[in-house]
């Protein structure tokens, strides 16, 4: 029956080692962490390594381990000790050793060596058995945020986002490859609603907004460091947010599939006096503020089309449309206004925004 040792020290790798013995042949297999040379978030990240002979068993008291840990010169690790604890499993079969209480330097790769033990028969056993692990506690970070905190755009179609980078084990941006924990995603939401979309496993998007939109994006950010429950501790993780906003003063023509007769047209758009307004005849106008009130109503008949309000003048009435000039009076505050055509039967026919600057 093969007796079996378990080495818990602390940190990561995967590994099966053959042991060239001088009496038994001992074998070795690292458990945690896994697999070799990978990151770990645990500042006290212990190793856990299985030792098995074919027919004699280890003596725990004669365990050899050395410590290299990028920093300090390579010291022995003497077992039984109080960094080394040792459990006999399955009736004396197998073994389970853990070395645990130290604290690892960030960034440095540290090696764990076993290379030769004792079995119970006084034979000593010369073999290689190695574990390899960087420590990393230190999340990602964003570069570049793209809009600037705080910007007013002028397009309705924005890209943005941040670049995303990290000194250690590197960015995770997927979830189902090695980081077995989370991903980094984008997130954002509009005008303080819940999150509208997303994209994981990217921190770059392009979308397009309605002007006056305000639009908060975050980045959760996650290292690419793998996670087993019971071994190694979680990602390093961090977040960063900001937010832009639309410019509510764009002049953003709303689509319609309404044929050129039944079309709005404004000139000049933005203006700041008078705009020449043209509707489909026989229609009738009016013009809206942001908040719904109506500044303006040119209703005319399409056989008799006649001013309705101060600030308007009837211009012709032609090839299925009539144009009148509408200047707002002092009252008429600076803004972006909706000129909306009526039917007879109070149905909307087409809309068209427009800015007035004084």
């Amino acid at each position: 029956m093969k007796n079996a040792i378990i080495l818990s020290l602390a940190l990561v790798f995967f590994g099966a080692g053959v042991c060239e013995a001088q009496c038994d042949t001992i074998n070795s297999s690292i458990l945690c962490p896994v697999p070799n040379m990978s990151y770990t978030s645990c500042e006290d990240q212990y190793i856990d390594i299985l030792l098995w002979t074919d027919s004699t068993i280890i003596d725990t008291c004669q365990v050899y381990i050395t410590i290299d840990d990028g920093i300090n010169p390579p010291f022995h690790l003497d077992s039984p000790s109080y960094n080394v604890n040792f459990t006999f499993l399955s009736g004396g079969d197998s073994v389970l050793v853990d070395v645990f209480g130290f604290t690892w330097h960030e960034n440095e790769t540290t090696r764990i060596f076993i290379d030769s033990a004792f079995t119970s028969d006084g034979c000593k056993t010369v073999f290689e058995c190695e574990c390899d692990f960087i420590v990393d506690l230190s999340p990602p970070y964003a570069l570049g945020i793209h809009p600037s905190n705080g910007s007013i755009m002028d397009s309705t179609t924005i890209t943005f986002g941040a670049d995303v980078f990290d000194a250690g084990a590197g960015v995770a941006y997927d979830s189902a490859a090695s980081s077995g924990w989370n991903t980094t995603t984008l997130f954002w939401l509009i005008n303080d609603l819940p999150y509208e979309d997303s994209i994981v496993g990217g921190t770059w998007a392009t979308r397009t907004f309605e002007p006056g939109d305000s639009i908060v994006c975050c980045l959760n950010m996650v290292d690419d460091i793998r996670f087993e429950s019971g071994c190694t501790c979680p990602a390093n993780i961090s977040d960063t947010c900001w937010w832009f906003k639309i410019n509510p003063d764009l002049n953003v023509p709303i689509k319609n599939n309404l044929p050129e007769r039944f079309s709005l047209t404004a000139y000049p758009n933005p203006f700041n006096s008078s705009c020449e307004i043209t509707a489909p005849a026989g229609t009738d106008v009016k013009i809206y503020d942001l908040r719904g009130n109506i500044v303006f109503t040119n209703a005319v008949g399409a056989r008799s089309p006649r001013p309705m309000q101060k600030g308007a003048e009837t211009v012709s009435l032609q090839n299925g449309t009539r144009t009148f000039i509408w200047t707002p009076d002092k009252s008429i505050s600076s803004g972006v206004y909706l000129v909306k055509a009526f039917e007879q039967t109070n149905s909307v026919v087409c809309t068209k925004r427009i800015v007035y600057l004084k």
